[in-house]
């Protein structure tokens, strides 16, 4: 007779929970190859916008099939909160009672909110977070969650950068996708501004700050956004004819001393190899070439 269990494995609930719901709520938007509204029904794999800063070579790995590493809880729980936060945005502007322009007293207002699009000539999708109206031009907007340490990690790359603002080059990249579809979708002309919300967690305390960084999508950013797509099409061009991967993120300084794996590269720890925040990261270390011991080992 089995021994009855006086307590509840409260983790092993909340992972078969997020396994069962996320199995239960898939997105289509992220299923590809997909359809669009310009090629019928013709099958299009297409890249996504919020992918383009990522890594290459995890790219690859996914859309050949090999991203079998599951979220962890810890994972789970923070995108739980991170997607929370972002649907309160994306109430806020969609409001009845427009917000926004009442905040703002009629400076700023809403021209679409999560309208995602493919876009007519390139193997790309994007679905902004919203494009707003400044009451002289159209500014592609996008809001990212961070705690403490990201905040912190964040200032040291623009100090280190000389950047005039702090947003980072993928972050631009992302938005500027987001632009060139919503321009092709609308007929507009070239938008030129580009707006992140980095919502920031101070770390101990229940404190939010709001940090607004505004950029100009530069001919540069949209040659960016070309480029990768460019290097995205040749990486999987040279997988599917001889299985050649591209290189790994490098390994990179840690924020609290040492040299370890690019942060999208941590293993879940020491003695579990599957990624942390990649789902391809235990296929792609088992796959030539042989990683360096700096891009094995986990830093805690």
């Amino acid at each position: 007779m089995a021994t009855k269990k006086n307590t509840i494995d409260w983790r092993a609930v909340f992972e078969r929970g997020f396994a069962e719901r996320n199995e239960r709520e898939a997105s289509q938007w992220h299923v590809e190859p997909s359809t669009d509204e310009y090629h019928g029904d013709e099958l299009i794999y297409h890249w996504h916008a919020s992918a383009l800063g990522g890594c290459v070579r995890a790219a690859i790995l996914k859309r050949a099939g090999l991203a079998p590493d599951p979220n962890t809880v810890d994972s789970e729980m923070n995108f739980e909160f991170g997607h929370s936060i972002h649907a309160a945005a994306e109430e806020f502007l969609k409001s009845d009672t427009n917000i926004l322009s009442g905040v703002t007293e009629g400076e700023w207002s809403v021209y679409s909110v999560e309208a995602g699009g493919a876009h007519p000539t390139l193997p790309l999708k994007a679905k902004p977070d919203a494009v707003l109206w400044n009451g002289m031009a159209l500014v592609v907007h996008d809001h990212k969650t961070e705690g403490g340490t990201s905040l912190r990690i964040r200032k040291a790359n623009t100090k280190a950068s000389g950047a005039s603002d702090g947003v980072s080059l993928g972050h631009k990249i992302q938005v500027t996708a987001g632009a060139m579809c919503t321009e092709a979708r609308d007929g507009l002309a070239q938008i030129k501004k580009g707006m992140v919300l980095y919502m920031s967690k101070r770390e101990g305390i229940n404190k939010w700050d709001f940090f607004t960084e505004t950029f100009t999508i530069t001919s540069a950013l949209r040659e960016a956004v070309l480029a990768k797509l460019t290097e995205l099409e040749v990486a999987w061009n040279a997988y599917e004819l001889s299985g050649i991967l591209p290189p790994r993120l490098p390994a990179e300084e840690q924020f609290y001393g040492g040299v370890g794996p690019n942060w999208r590269c941590r293993a879940r720890s020491a003695d579990d190899p599957r990624g942390v925040y990649c789902a391809s990261r235990s296929i792609c270390m088992a796959l030539p070439p042989v990683p360096d011991e700096n891009q094995l080992r986990t830093i805690k």
